[in-house]
């Protein structure tokens, strides 16, 4: 997917939850970017009979705002579809923060079909069956993160035990910053299902114009 860039044309990190654009009132913006520019790539891949699963970040404030959530209404009557193509992510710390509002957002997105992902996970100190409920199916870590192991109640919990936990829970587990052999080794050995990282080779842009124009919008 394309990048969001400020003024200056830097690259926004994609779960960026800088304070300062929090105080602004900007980060239901970005997401709401970052939506169109995924609904724009799904729609490009069904035309060309591709089918595909778009992650798109997502902070805990949009889930309470309104623009956003309309944002995310008008995308979902376009195409229904997309329900179905569509992954939203959210940080763990982000998700340890939701209140009433959000859940009620996500059950009612769940509901349509949605899906959505837990990343930056830094510990297993979290009740994974309770988002498995919620409709959460996918965890990404980074592969540095996995193979240091994570805090558990019950002291460090291991990569082959956090990958069995996962496939246990119904999960799917997809690491990142996987950048060369040994790593991909070593996350192979542990169990990982999916991985992601500059060893499989560098993000490549998608053509169409739907998704220059989403690009340009956002940038």
């Amino acid at each position: 997917m394309g990048h969001i860039r400020d003024e200056r044309g830097n690259v926004l990190a994609s779960t960026t939850r800088d304070p300062q654009l929090a105080l602004a009132g900007l980060l239901p913006l970005l997401d709401s970017a970052r939506l169109r520019q995924a609904a724009s790539v799904a729609r490009s891949f069904a035309d060309d009979g591709r089918g595909t699963c778009m992650f798109s970040p997502v902070t805990a404030v949009s889930l309470a705002n309104d623009s956003f959530l309309d944002e995310l209404a008008d995308a979902y009557r376009d195409r229904e579809a997309l329900a179905a193509e569509l992954v939203l992510t959210f940080a763990q710390a982000d998700i340890r923060t939701f209140g009433g509002s959000e859940w009620s957002a996500l059950t009612d997105m769940r509901d349509l079909g949605f899906r959505f992902g837990i990343e930056d996970v830094t510990d297993f100190d979290y009740e994974f069956t309770a988002l498995c409920a919620a409709g959460f199916a996918f965890v990404k870590l980074d592969a540095s993160t996995l193979l240091g192991g994570l805090a558990a109640p019950n002291g460090t919990m291991a990569a082959d035990e956090v990958c069995r936990n996962l496939s246990e829970l119904g999960l799917t587990l997809i690491v990142g910053n996987i950048d060369d052999e040994a790593l991909r080794g070593q996350v192979l050995a542990a169990g990982v299902p999916l991985g992601q990282g500059a060893l499989f080779g560098a993000p490549a842009p998608v053509p169409g114009d739907d998704f220059a124009a989403a690009d340009h919008a956002a940038a």
